[in-house]
């Protein structure tokens, strides 16, 4: 639930969102009280939803986790799909503000080595999607489901 919470405070995801999110949790081994309050919100209540994740402890020594674990969220999903559009790069420059222009955009955020290079615009997407790759797989050892073996 922090992580829920935290991209609620950060506008990346709705109340309605956290409200689906809860409903799928009903019945499983993280069912609780909190949860089965916000599976039962319903769209009249949605302004409830800050209040009831207000009761979940928090640990501030975990935002830094959480908001890199939804930076990677984020870019992983945006990545999925950059073949579909054509401002791509426009959305990362956006997610790089929007994320506090993090470290770990650094090597193909909108400030790239490879954007200051001159050459052949293709050449230049090609290697900031190739560190664009780079990153999700670093993120995906730490953040990525793990199957079960």
């Amino acid at each position: 639930m922090p992580e829920l919470n935290w991209a609620l405070d950060n506008g990346i995801i709705g109340a309605q969102t956290i409200v689906d999110v809860a409903a799928s949790m009903i019945g499983s081994k993280d069912d609780s009280d909190i949860i089965t309050r916000l599976a039962g919100v319903n769209h009249a209540e949605l302004p409830e939803v800050r209040e009831i994740l207000a009761e979940v402890p928090s640990d501030d020594g975990q935002a830094d986790v959480i908001r890199r674990k939804w930076l990677w969220l984020v870019l992983s999903w945006l990545y999925e799909h950059h073949g579909d559009d054509e401002d791509v790069f426009e959305k990362v420059d956006g997610i790089y503000a929007d994320f506090g222009y993090p470290e770990e955009m650094v090597t193909f955020g909108p400030y790239a080595p490879a954007y200051q290079a001159k050459g052949d615009p293709a050449t230049m997407r090609e290697e900031v999607l190739r560190e664009w790759r780079r990153y999700l797989a670093r993120g995906n050892e730490t953040f990525g489901r793990q199957s079960a073996a």
